[in-house]
């Protein structure tokens, strides 16, 4: 998700892919968020997941003027925004479901993350309640 620090235009960059994130895959996210930011400065929030941490990360990283990266502690899902955003998406679009295969469940999260892709109040909640403000 990104904040901006005034909590003007709010929104949820996100990629989905069938297999884990390993590093060539976060990579390529990273690339892709740079070039949807027009190569503006970010500051990336991220969990202690072992593949944001990876020696390929941490050099690709080092070497990106535009982008810092932050680590949430290991083992707090609960100040990590992005987790409601799963809740929410959980108990809304894949509520209640049993797709048949990949696709279908592929494409019901997607339309359920562009809901919520530019809702800047639902962004703020996810953010507050993990504890998290802009001061």
């Amino acid at each position: 998700m990104g904040y901006r620090w005034d909590g003007k235009k709010n929104s949820l960059f996100f990629s989905i892919q069938e297999n884990n994130y390993n590093s060539d895959g976060l990579i390529k996210f990273l690339k892709n968020l740079k070039k949807h930011r027009k190569g503006k400065k970010i500051i990336l929030v991220w969990d202690s997941l072992p593949a944001h941490r990876s020696k390929k990360i941490e050099a690709f990283i080092k070497i990106q003027k535009w982008l810092t990266v932050e680590y949430l502690p290991a083992y707090a899902p609960d100040i990590n925004p992005i987790e409601n955003a799963w809740s929410n998406l959980k108990g809304q679009e894949l509520a209640n479901r049993c797709e048949n295969d990949l696709t279908e469940l592929k494409n019901i999260s997607k339309k359920g993350l562009r809901r919520i892709q530019f809702k800047k109040e639902l962004l703020n909640g996810f953010l507050h309640h993990a504890g998290l403000f802009f001061d």
